[in-house]
């Protein structure tokens, strides 16, 4: 059990080897794109759904990164717009 700081507690999600995982989402900053995708810290691999709008389908893009942030620069290479997450493990 974690102390409680500040209203906030840490959640110990475990570790890949047993068996736990943590993730966050991944959403584009503007509104009017499209897209959402997760990034899974244990795994170091990410996902992203989002529809080609120049090519008329659904893509889905998958990538390991050893962040989410790392993940996030490789998506906005290939999506060509800003995307953001909602958290992170310290």
């Amino acid at each position: 059990m974690y102390p409680l700081s500040e209203g906030w507690s840490t959640v110990n999600f475990g570790t890949a080897e047993t068996g736990g995982f943590g993730f966050t989402t991944i959403t584009p900053v503007e509104a009017g794109q499209n897209g959402f995708g997760a990034f899974f810290f244990q795994g170091r691999f990410g996902f992203f759904f989002f529809v080609n709008k120049e090519k008329g389908i659904c893509e889905t893009l998958t990538a390991k990164a050893g962040s989410a942030e790392s993940f996030m620069e490789v998506l906005e290479l290939e999506v060509g717009f800003k995307v953001e997450h909602c958290g992170s493990l310290g």
